[in-house]
């Protein structure tokens, strides 16, 4: 029987911006789940890009005064997980998502010790956008079937143009199909729960933001 072909579905901030709007693209989702393995590309919750990147201004100005709109951000996201995951994950997805937020203020606190935002430090800035929302999806789908989490860092690969960075994709490929055979034969059924530090390198030749996948397997 030969394999039926996978489905990528792409959400933006916009169809992610409340929780209302997550049920609904879960409903989208798990509807497509149950004819095709499908993979979910989604964009940082409606408007936390910006806010990500006002953080990174403000910080470059020194001093912690990206405090108080870095506590709205992670608000945000504490408020998402306790409106749409499962009593048993809440906490394990709480502690990942707190995870990603401490990686977040260091980056944050480095800008304003420097007083100054590379464009380097601004897409690892408004990369973590994209990192939570995947994570906080993810959580919610594994209420009905398995959405395992996947950083895309670890398979999507870039020249080092950071803001305006090109996709090397003959690396990408390599490293996507590599990735996802690995997580197909794991069998992987569950968001991962650990994450080391935040770092934009790779081996080849650096790796830029670029929104994170989850999938849902069939």
């Amino acid at each position: 029987m030969p394999a039926r072909p996978v489905k990528v579905m792409k959400f933006g901030g916009s169809s992610l911006a409340t929780a209302a709007r997550i049920r609904t693209v879960g409903e989208i989702i798990l509807a497509e789940a149950k004819r095709n393995p499908v993979v979910v590309v989604v964009s940082a919750f409606g408007g936390i890009t910006n806010q990500l990147l006002e953080c990174a201004r403000i910080a470059e100005a020194g001093g912690r005064g990206f405090e108080p709109l870095f506590e709205k951000i992670a608000a945000q996201h504490h408020a998402a997980i306790d409106e749409l995951t499962a009593a048993g994950t809440r906490e394990q997805t709480r502690a990942a998502v707190n995870l990603l937020l401490a990686d977040l203020r260091e980056v944050l606190h480095g800008i304003a010790l420097l007083r100054h935002a590379p464009p380097r430090a601004v897409d690892m800035t408004a990369s973590f956008g994209e990192q939570l929302s995947a994570l906080v999806i993810s959580a919610y789908l594994q209420s009905f079937r398995p959405a395992p989490f996947a950083d895309a860092r670890a398979f999507i690969v870039t020249d080092d143009h950071f803001t305006t960075a090109n996709v090397d994709f003959a690396a990408t490929n390599r490293k996507t199909r590599g990735w996802f055979k690995r997580a197909s034969r794991r069998g992987r059924g569950a968001p991962e729960a650990r994450f080391g530090r935040t770092s934009m390198a790779c081996s080849a030749p650096t790796q830029r933001r670029s929104p994170p996948r989850l999938c849902c397997r069939k």
